[in-house]
Parts: structure tokens; sequence; C-alpha cells
């Protein structure tokens, strides 16, 4: 089984080998070329096929190799081949067509296949398409891969015989009849190898023309025995193996213009290259193959190369690894053959090598007098974009550099009808000589870039002189134009060097020439836009949301006399505006910031500070930031756009005002349960731009950043009342903040209440006085009146007005009339006490006090009277009652007093110390 296995794959492989044999051969040195349109000047180049397709087929396979030079100025595609018969009513029975993102086939009208590839221009490509009319399936094969393949659906089962084969005829997409009038349009570029086959090839046989192992021999139409009839077509021979399918992506080209070392480092990376640093003797050989014309003519005598030893003595290397990596890459041990003999040599004095018209290196100086021509290596040959002109210009977007020279510099093409060729000086030299943008088509559409110098090139942002271009109405205008190889997502240099768009303005010069930095505004406003009207809301049945938030950083005043607050605070508000178009946002909103010119330039929330004394609003000045919030898509701007920019919607990226205000708010201070008492003071906030139909203010967040112990106050809480009513009509959308403020007891214990109880204390303590001492205890009644009369007029002095008491003021009240009660009691008692023993008494004393020897009888006597009616007072008289009782109804008074005080005074918000 296994020997009968492999030989059924073997007789399997046989047949396929078979078949690409009869249907294909090797490849052969030379093939022929048809060339159509080269210049855009032959608009009837063709190659008509001699004879007709006689048999019907209901399978069919068509192959060829295409480089395209150019598409068709107002459609984006061209047409290769198209198969017709003369009767039909239909423009075509086949047709084969190329647009910017491949080939597309068409069956009587019926677009067939579709790719999503990026064509080159100038750059050979190989194809191949079957179809298939049994089960109306296709194929389509470019560069050995398919890329598209499924059915279609025709009501014929075969090819229709009899029919005019053309290639090179571009004829347009609503064409009714092929040929004539308006309908012969123009394909420009190469057709080499088309043939025809009236079967479906098989892979194999489709992989090896596309991979070009082979060339093919088509049995309906054969590229090598095939007549043509040709109408300003170009032929000639090219080496299908080396030139056709070892196409390189990767070359060097010369720029004959004498330029300093690190001069030619610079102009190469604007063209998207690098310097010529040949790694290898294959590279070396491509070099010098590309640089013999201009050796033969003397243009060039040599020629520079990006290796160098200025860094290190001795040892050569890549210049542009180490000035575009920072890397160090030495020049490979076998390069030391392409050297002169005895070169290097130079020391520090010759540090750059050079290639000479000998085809070997030598080293020269790196700067001062010593300039060579200059050769860059392209990794792949670069599209070059053309900004700064509207949509429906004359000339062309997208160029390449192409390798044909006029006046000795190349000529750049472009993809439709532009050619931007340099001019020589009045002279004949290069002297005062200029770059034409000229138009295929319309010859009186040009633009010219008069030269500052030989080595200027068109590349960067230049200022160029318009001729009759629609984007100028037909005015000869100045106008800036940007020529570059940058790549979506990178800002292009006026000198074309390249770099990332985010390092745009980003307050650090990047670009070699610094204009990175210039034009840095990120605000593109609409025509007509106005500062008075509010934006667009999002959904038309809703008003614009002001997104409002308050950081309160502190109370910087709590006057209760004047019954203001002065409140530190930073506002911000958020809101979108549609209308606009921000440029290059970063992440990250501070790095967005909008300048004041642009502030003022646009439609501001306007808030008005409603309970201040003023009436003060929101200002935009100096100390006012506003950023643009990075939130949402964005989009590249387009190539009428001089500056590349990333572009962002309004309607997604919302902006963000910012400013610390101090403003002094009303409050209405109630002062009842004073200084046991909890105020709300309020920050009220109206939208003054705009009706509440129209934008609506939305308080977020209230944050308190200080410390929540002030010196009088504690702040308890923030809270917020959204859409409240204010105005007399209720117009606009106002927003308000309650502040709770809890008044702190602290100063008032110290100062008031425990100078005061003292003060009771004391006065009370009189009753334990004797009682024959009235001027004492009257004294210290009196005493504590006055110092209680005079707190309470201190306190009070302090407090606004009122027609109300506060709880203070029933303190002191009640600390002014105990003393006054007690006084009474004192009085009270003196005025019961008996003369006698006051006279007695004092007749005691005054023996005590003389300073002789007295008759003892006489004070023995006296002071017997005197304890015995003092005795009777105590004992029987009503004034020690009335002491006794002071001594114990005052105490219990008081306790009563505090306790309904201070429970009054905990019931209505607490004491907070």
């Amino acid at each position: 089984m296994c020997l009968s296995f492999a030989g059924g794959q073997f007789l399997q492989w046989v047949a396929v080998f078979y078949a690409i044999g009869h249907a294909l051969t090797p490849l052969t040195v030379g093939m022929e070329v048809f060339e159509f349109a080269p210049d855009n000047s032959q608009w009837n180049s063709q190659a008509k096929l001699t004879g007709t397709i006689e048999e019907a087929t209901s399978q069919l396979t068509l192959c060829y190799r295409v480089k395209i030079y150019r598409y068709l100025p107002s459609q984006y595609y061209v047409n290769l081949m198209e198969y017709t018969i003369p009767e039909a009513l239909a423009c075509c029975e086949i047709r084969s067509l190329w647009t910017g993102s491949g080939p597309l086939m068409v069956l009587k009208n019926q677009f067939i296949g579709q790719s999503d590839i990026q064509v080159k221009l100038m750059r050979w490509y190989h194809h191949c398409f079957t179809f298939d009319y049994t089960d109306m399936s296709f194929e389509m094969i470019l560069d050995g891969a398919t890329i598209d393949q499924g059915h279609f659906n025709l009501s014929e089962s075969t090819l229709q015989t009899q029919g005019v084969l053309m290639v090179g005829s571009a004829v347009s997409m609503d064409c009714n009849k092929p040929g004539q009038g308006s309908c012969r349009g123009l394909f420009s570029g190469q057709i080499a190898d088309f043939n025809l086959w009236s079967r479906k090839l098989s892979q194999a046989e489709i992989q090896a023309f596309t991979n070009c192992q082979s060339e093919g021999f088509g049995d309906l139409v054969n590229w090598n025995t095939a007549q043509w009839i040709n109408n300003n077509v170009n032929r000639f021979p090219l080496n299908l193996k080396e030139q056709l399918c070892k196409e390189k992506e990767d070359s060097f080209m010369v720029f004959p213009e004498l330029r300093e070392f690190i001069a030619s480092f610079r102009f190469c990376r604007s063209l998207g290259a690098k310097m010529a640093a040949p790694f290898n003797i294959d590279q070396h050989k491509d070099m010098i193959n590309s640089t013999r014309r201009f050796f033969a003519d003397k243009t060039c005598d040599r020629i520079s190369l990006g290796w160098t030893d200025e860094y290190s003595e001795g040892t050569f290397i890549n210049i542009n690894d180490y000035l575009l990596e920072q890397k160090t890459t030495p020049l490979p041990k076998e390069m030391k053959e392409v050297w002169k003999f005895g070169e290097p040599n130079g020391g520090r004095l010759e540090s750059c090598a050079e290639l000479t018209d000998h085809d070997e290196w030598n080293d020269m100086p790196c700067s001062g007098d010593s300039k060579s021509c200059t050769s860059c290596y392209f990794k792949k040959r670069p599209l070059l974009k053309l900004r700064g002109l509207c949509r429906d210009t004359n000339f062309d977007q997208q160029y390449i550099i192409t390798t044909n020279y006029i006046n000795g510099k190349p000529v750049i093409k472009g993809y439709f009808r532009t050619v931007i060729s340099w001019s020589r000086g009045i002279d004949g030299t290069h002297q005062e000589g200029r770059w034409e943008l000229t138009s295929l088509i319309n010859n009186a559409s040009k633009a010219v870039l008069q030269s500052k110098s030989n080595t200027m090139y068109p590349i960067g942002r230049q200022v160029w002189t318009i001729e009759n271009d629609v984007c100028s109405a037909g005015e000869t205008v100045d106008k800036n134009l940007t020529l570059t190889v940058c790549e979506e997502g990178s800002y292009t240099c006026d000198s074309g060097e390249c770099i990332d768009l985010t390092l745009r303005c980003e307050n650090n010069q990047n670009c070699e020439d610094g204009s990175d930095e210039i034009q840095c505004t990120i605000l593109e406003l609409p025509d007509g836009y106005r500062t008075s009207s509010p934006p667009p809301p999002a959904i038309l049945s809703e008003p614009v949301k002001i997104d409002l938030n308050i950081d309160i950083i502190s109370f910087s005043e709590i006057d209760v006399n004047k019954m203001k607050i002065s409140i530190d605070f930073y506002l911000s508000m958020t809101w979108f505006d549609p209308r606009l178009t921000f440029h290059n946002l970063r992440e990250g909103f501070a790095l967005n910031p909008l300048s004041l010119e642009e502030m003022k330039s646009l439609w501001f929330p306007e808030l008005s500070f409603v309970n201040t004394a003023g009436n003060e609003i929101s200002l935009i000045d100096d100390s006012t930031e506003t950023y643009v919030f990075r939130n949402g898509s964005n989009y590249f701007n387009s190539l009428a756009e001089n500056h590349e920019t990333k572009k962002f919607y309004g309607r997604e990226n919302p902006l963000f005002a910012y400013r610390k205000y101090t403003i002094n708010f009303s409050c209405n201070f109630e002062l009842q349960d004073y200084p046991f008492d909890v105020q709300n003071c309020s920050m009220d906030f109206q939208l003054r731009v705009a009706t509440r139909q129209r934008a609506i203010l939305m308080l977020d967040q209230v944050e308190y950043l200080g410390e929540a112990n002030l010196l009088e106050y504690k702040v308890q809480e923030t809270t917020v009342e959204r859409d409240h009513p204010c105005g007399r009509q209720n117009l606009s959308s106002c927003n308000k903040i309650w502040i709770t403020l809890k008044r702190r007891v602290g100063n008032q214990l110290l100062n008031t209440y425990l100078p005061t109880g003292s003060l009771l204390m004391t006065i009370y303590l009189s009753h334990y006085f004797k009682i024959d001492h009235y001027d004492t205890r009257i004294m210290v009644g009196l005493t504590g009146m006055l110092v209680i009369a005079s707190l309470f007029v201190s306190t009070s002095a302090s407090l606004p007005r009122t027609s109300y008491f506060k709880m203070i003021d029933i303190w002191m009240i009640f600390c002014f009339l105990l003393p006054f009660f007690e006084v009474i009691l004192h009085t009270i008692v003196e005025y019961w006490t008996d003369d006698e023993c006051y006279q007695n008494k004092r007749q005691l004393t005054d023996f005590k006090r003389k300073d002789f020897t007295f008759d003892g009888k006489v004070a023995v006597g006296a002071s017997r009277r005197y304890r015995s009616c003092w005795q009777k007072m105590k004992n029987l008289g009503p004034q020690w009652c009335i002491d006794v009782f002071a001594r114990v109804f005052v105490p219990l008074v008081i306790l009563v007093f505090n306790i309904f005080y201070w429970g009054a005074a905990l019931k209505h918000g607490g004491i907070e110390v």
C-alpha cells in the first residue's frame, strides 16, 4: 500500500509539471514591454490585437505584468484592457481596471473582485484573474497571493467571440461606446507578458506566473507571438528576470549637488531616506551602478558616504545609526577592500568617507570647503504629499521621486497630471534657477518656487507663486505649500524633516529649525462662530449642560456685624461646544491650555454671584485658566491644510475653565442661640448668558479643602441645591451651595461663662461672711454686679443689635440679677440687725484699738453684752433666718437655671469647643 500511495502522488506531481510545462516556460532573458503615454501627452496611446477570438470558451484566465505611472485625473482608476463585442450595446465584455486599492475586473458592466492593498506607482505587479462560467466563480491573484475570490451572476455560459481586444485604452465609467469622443481616456505605464488562456489555470501554474518563476504562453493571446496595431506606444525589451521580477524595493539615488557631509545627511533625511552607507560588497556594487552616469558625464567626481570616524578616530561608524538611533554600527571588515590603496590616511583632518569616480573609497574632511555629491539610500520609494492646496486644485497632491533627470535634477512625478521639475536660470546654469510645478492637462496652471541656492529642493514648507489654479480663483498668489514624505502621525518641519506629531508644540524645539513651536494654536473656530450664542445641545430637546465644580479653600473672614462671609474658592466649569475643532490634543488636560486671546474668542459661561453686595460676576482674565480635556476620537486633517494636524471634535472633548476667586457673600446670621448657634450661609450662582431653555448649570461637586475647625466656627457640611429658582421671572439657571457653620464656644466659655460663673460663686460665698460684716458683704455684691455689667456691655458690643434676646443675653441678665438679689438680701439682714449689738461691738473695737491700759471691768462688760446680743439675734432674729435661706436658695436657683440653660444649648446644636 505504501508503494501504491507513493506512486499515486508521484503521478499527480508529474501531471502538474506536465501542465505547467505546456502552459508556462522558464523565464527568458529579454521580454518586450509596451509603454503607454509616459508623459501624458499621447491621449490615444493603445495597442489593438490583430485578429479576434474565434473559439467560445466557458473558462478563462488572464495574466499580465504591469507598472503604473499615474492614475486618471478625474477617477482614481486606470483601464488596462478591454474586450468588446462591436454589435453589443454594453460597453465591454471584459475590462481590467486598477484602482489605488488594487485590480478590479468588469464583466458586462458587473464589477467582480475587490482588494484592499495600497498600490504603489512605478513598481511592477504580477496579476492573474480566472473566470469559470460553468459555476460562475472567479479568483484574483496578485504577486502570488489570492486577494479575492467568489461568484458572479451572468446569463451567458461562455465568452462571446469575434470581439476586439485593446490594451492600454482607458475608458470612462459612464461610456456607452468605447473608443469614441469623451470615452477615450488615458493609461500611463508599462505592460508586459499579457496572456489569455481558454481554460482555468491551476494554482501551481498561477503561482509560477505571479511569483515570476515562469512566463506564460496563452492559447487565446500569446504575448510572444501576438500581433498588435500600436498607436503611440513605445516598445522596448527588458530583462524579465532581473528588471521585472527582481525589482528591488531598496535603491540608491544620486543628487548631483555639492554639499558638506552633515548637509547630505540632513537632505537624505528630509526625503525619508538615509545617507548612502553600503555595508557589504553587493550594496557597494549597487551604489556604483547608480552613480555611473554621473561619473561618466563628469556631473560628479566624488559622492559622500555615510561612514565617519569623527566620533572615534580610526573606527568608522554609520552616521545614520549614530544620529537617528544613538547606535554605534562599525564598518564591516569585508569593506576594507573597497578603500583606495593607503586610505584612510587623513587622521583627524579627514574623518568622512567618499566614493570616487574610480569606484574606490577615500577619506575627506567632513566640513569646510570639502563638498561632494549626495547619494541617498531608499529602503522603499517614498510617497510625497503636497499640502496646502484645496481639494479641487489643478495640481496633484501625491508624488513620487523618479530616476528621470531634467536639467541635472530628478523629476518629481504626480499620481495624476502634474510634474515638478527643475528649470535652469537665464544663463543656463543652476544659479537663479527655479522649481516648476506644471499640469500636463492644463498648461496655464503652474506654480513656481524660486531657488535660493543650487542645493535647494522643493521639500519642506516653501512659498510658491501659483498661477491659474482653482484654489486661488485663477489669480496669481504666493502661498505656503508643503511637499513632504512624512507619513500620517508625523509632522513636517519647514526643512522637510519629519518628527512625531506628538512632539509638536510641547514647548521644546524638536525641529532643528524650530518650526514645530510656531503657530501652536489648538483651537479652530468655524466660519460664523458667535461668542454670544451658546453651543447647540447634543440632544436637540435638551439644553446644554454646564458642569460646575466648587473647591472651597478657606473662609478668610466671617463678619457677623456686617452679615457677610468672605470665601476663597476655585470655580471650575466644564462644557462641550460641538462647533469647535481642536488640534493636537495631548493626554492630560493641563497639557492643552488656551491663551487669553483664544478664551475671549469663545462662548464662555458667564456666572453671576447673586448674593454679593456688588452682584459680582465670573471673569476671563490672566488669572483664568482654560484647558481642553482630551476625551474623544481623532482624525488627521486633509492635504488642503499646510501643517499636519491631528484633529478632535468639540462634541467629544470638553472645555475646562478654572479660576480662583475671593468673594464676599451676604449671609443672614440667626443669633438667637448665640453662642451655641448654627449658621447656614449660601453661595448663589446664576448663569447670565443664556436662558434655562438653552443652557443649565449642573453643580456636580462641592469640596471644602481647608481645616474644619476655624477660629470661631467649625465647618460642619456643604450641600448642593441644583436648579434653584432665582430672579423674579426665573428665566436663568441657578445653583446654590449651603454651608453649615457651627460656632465654637471655647472663647465664650473662657471669657464670659467662666468669669461670670466665678463671680456668682464669689458673691454667693459672701453669705458665709459674719452678719455684722455688712460692709464687706455689700462690697462683694456691688463689685460683682459692676464686673458682670461690664462683661455684658462688651459682649453685646461685639454682636449686631437685634430685637430678640440671645442665649448669651439670657445668661448675662441672670448673672446680673442674681447678685442684685443677693445685695437686697444683705440689705434686709442689715436692716433687722439690733443697733445695741453694733454699739457694743464698736465700743469693744475702740477699746482694742487704744494703745493704753483701760479699765478691765468696762471692757469685760462690753464683751459680754456684745456676745449676748448676737446670741439672742442668732437664735431668735429674722435676719439670721434670711441669711440661712439665701445660703440654700441661691445655689438651688443657680442649679435649676443652669440645667435649663445648658439643656437648651445642647438641644439647639450642641456645644462645640
